[in-house]
């Protein structure tokens, strides 16, 4: 696990202790980010646009407008977020 997916475990738990599931009423998932609560890949740039700022904007922006192939576009991602499997990334995640 990585250290920033350790804080949000963490505060995730945090958040988690003092909820009670709720009876009587029908579960559904609610996408808050959109008006119209639904999920669609749109949203979510769309919130990650709002939510990045400064220097992260452009780059994302500039990132994303570039045409070149798919499997180049995931690696050049992956090589961002330091997500190549790598041996020092592997052996974090053990």
């Amino acid at each position: 696990m990585f250290a920033w997916e350790e804080e949000e475990e963490n505060h995730l738990l945090s958040w988690l202790v003092n909820k009670v599931p709720s009876t009587g009423s029908t579960d559904q998932w609610l996408w808050k980010a959109d008006e119209g609560l639904v999920y669609t890949v749109s949203s979510v740039y769309i919130c990650l646009k709002k939510t990045k700022g400064g220097v992260f904007r452009s780059l994302y922006e500039a990132f994303w407008s570039i045409k070149v192939l798919t499997s180049s576009m995931t690696t050049a991602w992956r090589v961002l977020g330091d997500r190549l499997p790598t041996c020092v990334n592997l052996e974090k995640k053990e």
